[in-house]
């Protein structure tokens, strides 16, 4: 693993932990030691424990399996990331300063990559658990990286600007990424791991590095996903997701998902206003049968690297990214009801475009033209979005056309009203929501007939096998299923995301399993 941020808490690389030496250094500081732990450990950095291990400590400082004698020992693959944590720990009350890493001096010519991190802890006071409350003590979570300004060198207690300091704290953890390259030949190789205070070692290392006569693939034979919604990083940093700054933190992020094999898919669009986020779509210009792109400019800038690949280690582009199109992207959806305050119009509005009519309603039809220029626009700059993207040679990631609205009357967490959801799009609870978002899929599958070279699919996400409340009139999983139209709609889409809790059924395997057979 590599992160550019990490989480420790998830992280379980394999492994067994580490020990240490130690020696003092100057009077004008308390003195340190440093011993090496696993990466699947948690020293606490106020007390004499790691957590969830009570006891452990001692024992991990006095001898292991990764550092028996003093000496750390490494095995991996090619393309693999190692990694280990070095535990810095003062024996006095004073506080520790000046204090380094370093990895250095590998043998045989190898040239890995090295990544340094200097580990933040978190606590939580407060919180409530069925109505009790209680305490997170101090935990290792994210990790900084060395080469940000003012990590280094680093003292106990820590004291780096934005992070949180330990109250009493006597240890700091620093966590070390080993990438073995690729054309890294197979065989033994040396290095040492040295930690120092003010220019003066504290501790080192001997490290053996056994590389293996394999290497992990670029290719995945899962894609991890990382599902989420809205701009978190721009609403944190409160930065303009239109400049440099952005992308480049941005392209940071998912770097580090990409360096775990794991995949960032963030929506681009209110998941139920359906607005698109600035930057996430490319702007337009003109309406109905007019409508399209009219500037590319941040959208090339922001996406073009991650469709390319150019901003991952290996090159190999994102598998797969949301596309804006909904139902109020690229055209609003509310241009085209004549009644969008009206109370109930939001649940009514697919009977007046769709071959698909509920027969409780008797709306009047929008005319041919109308309905003509509503689907014009969507076809046209989805087809405009298509011939970019074959013209900046994105043909490598799935594009995911997906629908996320609900009917709802307020939007949770704000200040904005109802939504225009037709129907329940994502999720579909009835066969009504099934047949309305098979005329989206319809629209969709018109727009990019014919097309080869760049991979337009329609997702749909039914993590509910068996449907809505009301269901179970209809006996069996599969009976459930098949009232609710579900075959005809799977047999038609391109991209299932189904949750595990319906996987478990024979009937849902049963449907991915003639899903996969079409290639899908």
């Amino acid at each position: 693993m590599n992160p550019r941020t990490k989480n420790l808490m998830e992280l379980t690389l394999a492994g067994v932990i580490a020990m240490a030496g130690t020696t003092t250094s100057g009077s004008a500081t308390a003195a340190v030691s440093a011993w090496v732990c696993p990466a699947q450990y948690k020293p606490s950095p106020v007390a004499e424990d790691v957590i969830g291990y009570k006891g452990a400590r001692a024992s991990l400082r006095r001898s292991n399996a990764t550092c028996r004698g003093g000496t750390i020992r490494l095995f991996g693959a090619r393309a693999e990331d190692l990694g280990f944590q070095v535990i810095f720990e003062r024996t006095g009350d004073e506080p520790a300063a000046g204090l380094e890493l370093k990895v250095s001096g590998f043998s045989g010519g190898l040239r890995p990559e090295v990544n340094l991190y200097l580990v933040a802890y978190t606590m939580s006071k407060g919180a409530k658990r069925k109505g009790r409350l209680i305490e997170i003590p101090w935990s290792p979570d994210a990790c900084v990286p060395f080469e940000t300004a003012g990590v280094r060198p680093f003292s106990i207690p820590v004291n780096v600007k934005g992070l949180p300091t330990p109250g009493k704290q006597v240890t700091q953890a620093v966590w070390v990424d080993i990438y073995v390259p690729r054309k890294a030949k197979p065989g033994s190789y040396t290095a040492t791991v040295t930690a120092s205070q003010a220019g003066r070692t504290v501790a080192s290392f001997p490290l053996e590095l056994t590389v293996w006569p394999f290497e992990i693939p670029v290719e995945r034979s899962i894609e991890g996903e990382f599902n989420a919604y809205r701009c978190a990083f721009a609403n944190h940093w409160k930065l303009d997701p239109t400049t440099d700054a952005y992308i480049a933190l941005e392209h940071k992020f998912l770097r580090a998902c990409d360096d775990h094999r794991t995949l960032m898919n963030i929506m681009p669009y209110h998941g139920q206003q359906g607005f698109a986020y600035r930057g996430r779509a490319p702007i337009l210009a003109g309406a109905g049968k007019t409508l399209h792109v009219k500037d590319w400019t941040v959208y090339d800038k922001r996406f073009g690297p991650v469709f390319t690949g150019r901003i991952f280690r290996d090159g190999r582009p994102a598998a797969a990214m949301y596309l804006p199109f909904n139902l109020e992207w690229p055209e609003p959806l509310r241009n085209w009801h004549p009644k969008t305050r009206e109370k109930r119009w939001h649940s009514l509005w697919v009977e007046n475009f769709s071959d698909y009519p509920r027969p409780d309603y008797n709306w009047k039809k929008h005319s041919p033209a109308e309905r003509e220029a509503y689907e014009s626009a969507f076809a046209n700059v989805l087809r405009e979005w298509i011939a970019h993207a074959r013209k900046r040679g994105w043909t490598r990631t799935e594009f995911q056309v997906y629908f996320n609205q609900k009917p709802q009357k307020k939007t949770a967490g704000s200040d904005l009203g109802p939504n225009r959801a037709t129907h329940r799009y994502d999720e579909w609870a009835v066969k009504d929501d099934m047949l309305a978002l098979k005329y989206y899929l319809d629209l969709t599958r018109r727009a990019t007939a014919g097309v080869k070279d760049v991979d337009v699919v329609f997702r749909v996400d039914i993590s509910r096998f068996i449907g809505g409340p009301g269901m179970g009139k209809y006996g069996r999983p599969q009976d459930q299923f098949d009232k609710l139209g579900g075959p005809k709609l799977l047999g038609a889409v391109d991209c299932w995301y189904v949750g595990m809790h319906s996987y478990r059924l024979e009937a849902c395997q049963q449907a991915c399993r003639e899903l996969s057979e079409q290639g899908k």
